[in-house]
């Protein structure tokens, strides 16, 4: 059983609300992600603050990180989408020489 949708983001998402109270939603890669109350977008680290990844306006900084769900919500699926953002995040990291 998954948290209720709250409402449907302007791309076709269904928006829920994590178990800290947080919107969040499911992106086009099947990944969990927070979403802005403004436009329904992700975060993005900027230079001095977190911001909304459309319009850049400075947003709570708890919406950068990766969704948790309820305890009911099915765990073995969030633990699978929770280890592939990690695995994409390390491919992302740059490499010494040596490494490759």
């Amino acid at each position: 059983m998954m948290s209720a949708v709250i409402r449907t983001t302007k791309w076709g998402g269904e928006v829920r609300i994590d178990r800290f109270g947080l919107p969040w939603a499911v992106s086009a890669d099947d990944d969990p992600m927070y979403v802005t109350d403004c436009c329904d977008a992700s975060a993005k680290g900027m230079e001095n603050y977190v911001g909304c990844r459309s319009c850049y306006r400075e947003i709570d900084p708890s919406l950068g990180g990766i969704p948790e769900p309820f305890p009911e919500d099915d765990r073995a699926e969030w633990k699978a989408r929770r280890d592939r953002f990690r695995e994409w995040e390390q491919s992302m990291m740059p490499k010494w020489l040596g490494e490759l």
